[in-house]
C-alpha cells in the first residue's frame, strides 16, 4: 500500500484537528461550486459570455484588493469586527445578485466583497 507522509500527518492530527482540516476541504469544495453556480446563474439572466467573464474577473480582482486590506488592517481594527464586516458586505453582495440583473448594478456588489476568496 502507498503511504504518503501527508496521510501520516493527518493520522497524527487530535480531533479538534481533524474536525477543522474536514470544514476547510468542505469549505473549499463549496466555492468552487459557488463559481460555477454563479456563471449559470448570471447566463440564465441573460448575460452574455463577455459580460460573464467581467463579473467573475471583477470578482477575484476585487477578493485580492480586499484581501490584502484586510490582513493589513485586521490586527489594528480587531479581527472579529473584520469579520462581521466582511461578512456584512457577502450579505449585500447576496443582496444585489437576488434584486437585480443589470450588470452596471453587479459589478460594484462583486467587487465590494469580502475578501475571502468567494466568488
Amino acid at each position: 500500500m502507498l503511504t504518503l507522509p501527508e496521510i501520516r500527518a493527518l493520522r497524527g492530527l487530535s480531533p479538534d484537528g481533524r474536525v477543522l482540516f474536514g470544514t476547510r476541504v468542505v469549505r473549499l469544495f463549496a466555492y468552487g461550486w459557488i463559481a460555477i453556480i454563479l456563471a449559470l446563474y448570471l447566463a440564465a439572466l441573460g448575460l452574455s459570455e463577455p459580460q460573464i467573464g467581467l463579473v467573475l474577473s471583477l470578482t477575484l480582482a476585487g477578493d485580492a484588493a480586499l484581501a490584502l486590506w484586510v490582513t493589513s488592517v485586521a490586527d489594528r481594527l480587531g479581527r472579529r469586527r473584520m469579520l462581521i464586516a466582511s461578512a456584512g458586505l457577502v450579505v449585500l453582495a447576496g443582496l444585489a445578485f437576488s434584486l437585480t440583473d443589470n450588470l452596471a448594478a453587479l459589478c460594484p456588489g462583486r467587487c465590494r466583497r469580502s475578501g475571502t476568496g468567494v466568488p
